[in-house]
């Protein structure tokens, strides 16, 4: 029986791998492919993914060293993991993404998000003020739930950076008060506004530095495709070639 490769820990049914007449432990995607780069699976070794195929197929009908054939993309969309194509991430709606978005490390914090992609027609929702930008972009915006892992280094980072960007937006509005109240002059409401203006600025630049979370580049019949998802994450999916 071969070895067990050491691999990210990822919360699939994964694949069941003969080798010497006995099945193995059953392993994720991103496991079998170590197991066949590490020279433990031929393309002769019979492979049972339950979710491609009733009986056991040879590994090289689906799998090559370098990645996963098209064929296992529904497998890959019903188990929900994401994978990585032509260099771009894919997945369905609610995926984990198991890794911290930052590093790669494995993730102790999950942070559910919802992210969006703006159609340009909604912005014509402008023409009726802010309300009809909202309702249209209802309508119009393409929207997926994603479960963002973070380490406990990376989840801490943040933190302080959230809580960094809060003082620094607060202390604009005691700007902003105190240049209303002790400024005199025609200036000083002008002068009131920018240093509020900055603080709110400087607050969102704070609190946005760093986080590294994925986009929602495009949705279509319910497969999203991420951009923005760091190099250390994408090198753990399984990649599909074609």
């Amino acid at each position: 029986m071969a070895s067990r490769i050491s691999a990210p820990d990822f919360s699939l049914s994964g694949l069941s791998v003969m080798t010497n007449g006995a099945w193995s432990i059953r392993v994720s995607p991103v496991e079998f492919q170590h197991w066949i780069a590490g020279g433990h699976v031929g393309g002769d070794t019979l492979v049972h993914w339950p979710m491609l195929a009733a009986q056991p197929l040879p590994a090289a009908s689906f799998v090559t060293p370098q990645g996963f054939l098209p064929n296992v993309v529904p497998a890959l969309m019903h188990s929900n993991t994401p994978f990585v194509h032509r260099g771009e991430v894919h997945c369905a709606d609610g995926v984990v993404l198991a890794q911290c978005v930052t590093c790669g490390a494995p993730a102790t914090k999950l942070k559910k998000r919802k992210l969006e992609k703006q159609h340009p027609a909604a912005l014509l929702g402008l023409v009726l003020g802010v309300i009809g930008l909202i309702i249209m972009s209802a309508i119009l915006n393409k929207r997926i739930n994603v479960h963002i892992g973070m380490c406990d280094e990376h989840f801490a980072q943040r933190r302080k950076l959230r809580l960094a960007a809060f003082a620094i937006i607060i202390t604009g509005l005691v700007g902003f008060f105190a240049a209303i109240q002790f400024l005199q002059g025609d200036t000083s409401a002008w002068v009131a506004f920018a240093v509020l203006l900055v603080g709110v600025l400087a607050g969102i630049i704070v609190g946005t530095r760093g986080q590294n979370l994925p986009k929602l580049a495009d949705l279509t019949n319910n497969v999203a495709k991420l951009s923005k998802v760091q190099p250390a994450v994408q090198q753990l999916l399984p990649t599909v070639l074609g």
